[in-house]
C-alpha cells in the first residue's frame, strides 16, 4: 500500500468517527444513555528489537439497548517501530462490544467482534513491499463502570432541592 493510499486510509476513518462522535453528540439529549468514550494511553512492543513506547487512541460509543444490556463501537490506532525504525506496524482496531452488567451494578463483563487492519511499513532501503492485512478476531472484557461525575453532582443538587422545598 502506498503512503498516499495509507493516509488516505487513515484520514477517511478519522473524518468518520469525528462524523460519528459529532452525531452522537448531537443526539445525546434525545437518547438516553449514550456516552462518547475517548481512551489514550502507551504501548510497547516486547520485542528486543521494539522502538520506544509509543502513544495509542481510541473512540468508542456505548449506548443502552437494555436496563442490564450496552453496546458500543469503537475505533483505535497504534504504531510501534522495530529494527531502528526500518519497519513501522500500524494498527486500526475497529471493535463491537457487548456489555452485561453482574449482580454487581458497577462490574461487568463482555465480549465482542474486532477488525484489525495492520500495515508494515519498510524503509525504501530495504527489499520488501508495504503490506497490509485484515483480520477478524474475538475479544472478551470486563471492568467496572465509574459514575459520571457531572450527571452525579447534577441528581444530587436536583435531590437536596427537592428535599429542602419538601420541608
Amino acid at each position: 500500500m502506498t503512503v498516499t493510499k495509507l493516509r488516505t486510509f487513515a484520514a477517511r476513518q478519522f473524518v468518520g468517527v469525528c462524523m460519528l462522535a459529532t452525531l452522537a453528540t448531537a443526539t445525546a439529549g434525545t437518547a438516553a444513555g449514550v456516552e462518547i468514550i475517548p481512551s489514550l494511553g502507551v504501548t510497547k512492543s516486547t520485542d528486543t528489537n521494539a522502538g520506544d513506547a509509543q502513544g495509542f487512541w481510541g473512540l468508542a460509543i456505548r449506548a443502552s439497548v437494555l436496563p442490564f444490556l450496552k453496546l458500543e463501537g469503537g475505533i483505535g490506532y497504534r504504531q510501534d517501530s522495530f529494527a531502528d525504525g526500518a519497519v513501522t506496524v500500524r494498527q486500526w482496531p475497529l471493535t463491537v462490544f457487548g456489555l452485561g452488567l453482574t449482580a454487581a451494578p458497577m462490574v461487568y463483563a463482555g465480549g465482542g467482534l474486532g477488525w484489525y487492519r495492520t500495515t508494515l511499513d519498510y524503509r525504501s532501503s530495504l527489499p520488501f513491499e508495504d503490506s497490509t492485512t485484515d483480520k477478524v478476531g474475538v475479544h472478551l472484557g470486563g471492568g467496572v463502570l465509574v459514575p459520571d461525575l457531572v450527571e452525579t453532582r447534577s441528581r444530587l443538587q436536583r435531590s437536596v432541592h427537592l428535599h429542602a422545598e419538601g420541608q
